[in-house]
C-alpha cells in the first residue's frame, strides 16, 4: 500500500532491575496525502514486526496501544504467532524465527480490545519450543538444546491493524506503544511500555503512518523575472539593455506534487495563478469587451513533464493578472503540474511600443483538486483547494531612466494644471505617461506625450498630459500618474501642481 523505503532500526538495551533488553520494531512507514484524505474513513497501518527482548511464559500479557481509535468494524486478529529461534543441533546453523522455519512457537490469543481507546490486549496461551522444520542440510528434523529454548529474540507480526481515518488525520500521524507484563498486569517485563519506534539515525521515526502535504511550492528552485528596461532603445522601453534583446522575459515557479508516493492522493483539476504588480502600462486591446484584454503576459504550464500548455490571462487589472486554468478535454490532464512559467513580451502589448513600467512582482498560487474519496481510491471523491503561496517573490524589472509619481491629479476643467519637466543633462529624452483613475469604473491609459524633454531646458507638458487623460475618458475624479523620461533619472526633475480657476488657490501635487 505504501511506497516508501523500509525503515529499520533498533532500540538499545534498557537496563532495569531484571537486566532485560527491550523489544525492537521494524516496519515500512506509510505516508498519506493531507489534501487527499479529507474523507478517508479508515487507515490501514503497515505491518509491524516485533522482536522480543525477554522470556515470555504462559499467561503473560502483551498490550498494544495506538494514539487513535480503531476503525469502526475492525476486529483484531484472534491469534498471533510469535516464532522463536535456536541453534540447530546437527548442522550448527541458525533456524530463522519465521513461520517456515523456527525453533519454537508462542501463541498469543486475543484477550480484549477497546476500539475507542485504540487498545488491544493479548495473552500468551501456549509456549512450544519444538522445531517445526527439517534441517535441509542434514535431512532430518531436530530439536533445540534445552539451554537455547528461549523466546528472547522471538518475532511476531502485529498484522495490519485499521484505525479511524478522521482521528488519524486530526492527529497528523499514527503512533503506538508495546508493553508486556506478568499475568498480574502490573509487573513489567521486556522493558515495560515501549514506543513502536526506531531510535537509530538516520531512520529514527516514531510514527507508523504520517499525513503530509501533497503539494508544495519549491521556492528555492524558482527563477525570478529580471531585466533592465532600456529607455534609449528605438522602440521606446520595449527592449532590454543587454544586447538589445526583444523585451521578453520569463519567470519559473517549480511545484512539487507527491501523487505517486502517497496513499489517498489528490488529483489536480485546476490552478489559479495571480501575478501582482503595476500593470498600468498594458493596453486594452479590445474596446468592445468589458475589462482589459491583453495577451502580453501568458502562462505556460508544464504538465507531468509531458508537454506545455500556454494560457492567456483570464482577468487583467492595473494591479494584477490572473489565470484560472481548469481541466478540459482539449488540454493535457492536470494530474501533476511540474512547473509554472510566466512569460512577458511587450511586442504583444498593443503595437509593441507602449512604455513599460518598472517595479517588482509577487505571485499567488492555488491548486484545485478532487480528494481520494472515502477509501483512498477515489470513491465518492469531492472537490477541494489549497493555497500554496501568497505573495511569493517573482522578481521584476528596473528602468534606466526617470520615473516620477504624481499623486491625486485632479481631473476637472475647473482647475488649471502645472506639470513642468527640467532636464539638466546633455541628452534629449522622450516623455511618456501612464495613469489610472476617473470615477465609477476607473480606467487606465498609457501615452507617448509626443514631445521631448530638451537637454538643458525646462518645459511644460500640462496640455499634452491632459489630452492623454481626456482621450481615455478621465474627465472627473482623480488620477495616479506616472511620468517617465527616457534619460538618466539623475538629470530630471518634475514639478506638478494646480490652481482652482475661480478663486486662484494654488496647490502642489506630491
Amino acid at each position: 500500500m505504501f511506497n516508501k523505503k523500509l525503515i529499520a532500526g533498533s532500540i538499545f538495551a534498557l537496563m532495569s532491575t531484571s537486566a532485560l533488553a527491550v523489544p525492537t520494531f521494524q516496519y515500512t512507514q506509510g505516508s498519506i496525502s493531507q489534501q487527499g484524505s479529507a474523507q478517508l474513513v479508515s487507515v490501514t497501518l503497515p505491518e509491524v514486526v516485533v522482536t522480543s527482548g525477554a522470556e515470555y511464559s504462559d499467561d503473560d500479557l502483551i498490550v498494544i496501544d495506538y494514539n487513535v481509535a480503531l476503525a469502526t468494524g475492525y476486529t483484531p486478529a484472534s491469534t498471533l504467532n510469535m516464532y522463536a529461534q535456536c541453534a540447530e543441533q546437527l548442522a550448527g546453523t541458525t533456524i530463522d524465527g519465521t513461520a517456515l522455519e523456527n525453533g519454537g512457537e508462542l501463541t498469543l490469543g486475543l484477550l480484549s480490545s477497546d476500539a475507542a481507546e485504540g487498545s488491544v490486549t493479548y495473552r500468551i496461551t501456549d509456549v512450544d519450543y519444538a522445531v517445526t522444520t527439517a534441517d535441509a542440510a542434514a535431512g532430518t528434523a531436530t530439536t533445540c538444546a534445552t539451554s537455547l529454548s528461549s523466546s528472547v529474540g522471538a518475532v511476531v507480526s502485529l498484522g495490519t491493524p485499521i484505525v479511524d481515518g478522521p482521528a488519524a488525520r486530526a492527529a497528523g500521524s499514527v503512533t503506538g506503544t508495546y508493553s508486556a507484563t506478568l499475568p498480574n498486569g502490573t509487573t513489567e517485563i521486556d522493558g515495560g511500555s515501549i514506543a513502536l519506534a526506531f531510535g537509530v539515525a538516520p531512520n529514527d521515526t516514531s510514527a507508523m503512518t504520517v499525513f503530509v502535504d501533497q503539494f508544495a511550492d519549491a521556492a528555492g528552485t524558482n527563477v525570478a523575472l529580471a531585466g533592465v528596461v532600456d529607455v534609449t532603445a528605438t522602440a521606446p522601453r520595449s527592449e532590454f539593455d543587454t544586447g538589445n534583446q526583444t523585451m521578453a522575459a520569463a519567470g519559473l515557479i517549480t511545484l512539487a506534487d507527491d501523487e505517486a508516493t502517497l496513499f489517498s492522493a489528490a488529483n489536480i483539476t485546476g490552478i489559479t495563478f495571480t501575478l501582482n504588480g503595476d500593470f498600468s502600462y498594458l493596453v486594452d486591446e479590445n474596446d468592445v469587451t468589458p475589462g482589459i484584454q491583453n495577451d502580453a503576459w501568458s502562462l505556460d504550464l508544464n504538465v507531468d513533464a509531458g508537454g506545455d500548455e500556454i494560457y492567456e490571462a483570464t482577468t487583467v487589472t492595473a494591479t494584477s493578472i490572473t489565470w484560472v486554468v481548469t481541466e478540459d478535454a482539449t488540454a493535457n490532464a492536470l494530474d501533476q503540474i511540474d512547473n509554472i512559467e510566466i512569460d512577458f513580451n511587450n511586442f504583444d502589448n498593443g503595437v509593441g511600443t507602449n512604455p513599460i513600467g518598472d517595479g517588482t512582482y509577487t505571485y499567488d498560487v492555488t491548486i484545485a483538486f478532487t480528494d481520494g474519496g472515502t477509501d483512498g481510491a477515489d470513491t465518492g471523491a469531492l472537490a477541494g483547494s489549497v493555497g500554496l503561496t501568497t505573495g511569493g517573490a517573482a522578481g521584476g524589472f528596473t528602468l534606466n531612466g526617470s520615473t516620477t509619481e504624481i499623486n491625486n491629479y485632479p481631473l476637472s476643467t475647473a482647475v488649471k494644471h502645472f506639470v513642468w519637466i527640467t532636464n539638466e543633462g546633455t541628452v534629449d529624452g522622450g516623455i511618456f505617461a501612464t495613469a489610472i483613475g476617473g470615477t465609477g469604473a476607473q480606467v487606465m491609459t498609457t501615452c507617448d506625450l509626443g514631445v521631448d524633454s530638451p537637454a538643458g531646458q525646462v518645459i511644460s507638458v500640462s496640455d499634452e498630459l491632459n489630452a492623454c487623460l481626456t482621450a481615455a475618458g478621465m474627465t472627473a475624479g482623480r488620477a495616479q500618474v506616472t511620468v517617465t523620461v527616457n534619460v538618466n533619472g539623475a538629470d530630471i526633475g518634475v514639478y506638478a501642481g494646480y490652481k482652482h480657476i475661480a478663486d486662484a488657490d494654488r496647490l502642489n501635487l506630491p
